[in-house]
């Protein structure tokens, strides 16, 4: 049996948790300024040099893209041509999801259009069409998403099981607590099948048990009867 207990779920990531996780994606930056190696706890990012691109965490890009220090660019994947095929594919998928680029995907390029969009198109980036096959993305794995819960708790007649592989993290924080429902109401159900199954085995057994007496007492009566 599967149960998930609904206080379990303080222990799990939040969204502002995710976003945070989101922001050490590695994305391309084109420095305006020579900078010096930063030294962090985390680690050292750098040395940067004028107009040579290279890679920083997104929130040390943001960091010194709103300091005028540096411009940024997008990810390989982040463009109208990638993530148009994405969504075809998505569409078309009989069963689970496709994998993405990005672990980070929704965060990392919703942040960088919320801080960089001009340094988006001047990339070549259709940011506004991009934003519409992002949404487009977004909506038809929700809904799979949806129907795949609606599958476990038993709405789907006929239907037991279901393919929730390649969810992203924030994906699967948005559905915990509807899917924590549908496990424990399948557990539930699970349980009770299982008690009626003990229930009809153990009548059974007692039947075949009083059939087996009555049979071994005329068996008796009928050799005292003989005697």
């Amino acid at each position: 049996h599967i149960r998930i207990q609904t206080t379990q779920m303080n222990e799990y990531f939040n969204t502002a948790q995710i976003n945070f996780l989101a922001e050490d994606t590695l994305v391309p930056i084109v420095p305006r300024c020579d900078i010096p190696t930063i030294h962090f706890i985390s680690g050292d990012h750098g040395p940067y040099v004028t107009n040579i691109e290279a890679e920083a965490p997104l929130w040390l890009a943001i960091s010194l893209k709103v300091s005028y220090k540096c411009s940024l660019r997008p990810p390989a994947w982040m463009n109208t041509d990638a993530i148009a095929k994405i969504v075809k594919e998505e569409k078309t998928a009989d069963y689970g999801f496709q994998p993405l680029p990005s672990p980070h995907l929704m965060e990392v390029t919703k942040q960088l259009l919320d801080v960089a969009e001009d340094d988006v198109r001047e990339s070549g980036v259709d940011t506004d069409h991009l934003r519409v096959l992002l949404e487009d993305l977004w909506e038809i794995r929700e809904n799979k998403i949806r129907a795949g819960l609606l599958a476990i708790s038993g709405a789907v007649e006929g239907v037991n099981s279901v393919g929730l592989d390649n969810l992203t993290l924030m994906e699967i924080n948005k559905i915990r607590p509807y899917f924590i429902k549908s496990m424990n109401q399948l557990d539930m159900i699970n349980s009770a099948i299982s008690g009626t199954d003990q229930v009809h085995s153990s009548n059974t057994e007692r039947r075949n048990d009083d059939t087996r007496y009555k049979s071994n007492t005329r068996n008796k009566r009928t050799r005292i009867d003989r005697n």
